[in-house]
């Protein structure tokens, strides 16, 4: 009786000197063994650095240079243009090209663009443009029928209004632009016309045109 007395004792002094020690190492996140945990909680990555790198190209400030094809656009068949948004629904594009008939192109137009899905883009836009040499068609077909030489009204240069609405989409580093568009010469008076018979100058003063354009976001 008296052994067991002295053993519950014993077990007492044990567990009185023990228990300082597992409430110290719970309360600092270590152990005798020399583990520790922390007790602070995870830390989430920022939701701004993971998507940075995929939002790239559309935040302000962003710079695309592109490379135009197209048939009668302001920057003739082949362009090329440096694109600045100072916002995300904002861009101002400047550019210059080259139409193999009449010489060099350049122009400069704002858009709007209203985000119909992430990076993707219907644009509205308008601006003015130049042209080395415009030669007007008012009548296409029944210049090719004709039985005689049909006059074309020849402007030299050539300032128009351009009107487009397109569409535009971004992937990290690559865009793409296609634009359909409707062109006015500005300087309708300062034309002359070629030989031949039935110039029609006012026919000839608009035009339709369509480009596309693939670019680099940096």
């Amino acid at each position: 009786m008296l052994f067991r007395r002295r053993a519950a004792f014993t077990l007492v002094l044990a567990a009185s000197a023990l228990l300082p020690r597992v409430v110290k190492a719970q309360t600092d996140g270590c152990w005798s063994t020399g583990t520790c945990e922390s007790n602070s909680p995870a830390v989430a990555a920022s939701p701004q650095a993971v998507t940075s790198e995929h939002d790239q190209g559309t935040q302000p400030g962003t710079v695309i240079l592109y490379a135009h094809l197209g048939f009668g656009t302001p920057y003739g068949v082949f362009g090329v243009s440096l694109d600045v948004a100072p916002a995300r629904w904002l861009v101002l594009e400047a550019g210059v090209g080259i139409n193999p008939d009449e010489g060099a192109e350049a122009g400069f137009a704002p858009r709007l663009r209203l985000e119909l899905f992430h990076d993707g883009y219907l644009t509205l836009g308008s601006g003015v443009s130049w042209a080395h040499r415009y030669v007007g068609h008012a009548d296409p077909i029944g210049e090719l029928i004709a039985e005689h030489d049909v006059a074309l009204p020849v402007w030299s240069p050539a300032y128009f209004w351009n009107t487009e609405l397109g569409f535009e989409m971004l992937y990290r580093h690559f865009a793409c632009r296609f634009y359909p568009g409707y062109a006015k010469v500005i300087n309708f008076s300062s034309y002359t016309c070629s030989d031949g018979q039935g110039c029609d100058p006012q026919g000839a003063s608009a035009l339709g045109y369509f480009g596309m354009a693939f670019g680099y976001a940096f």
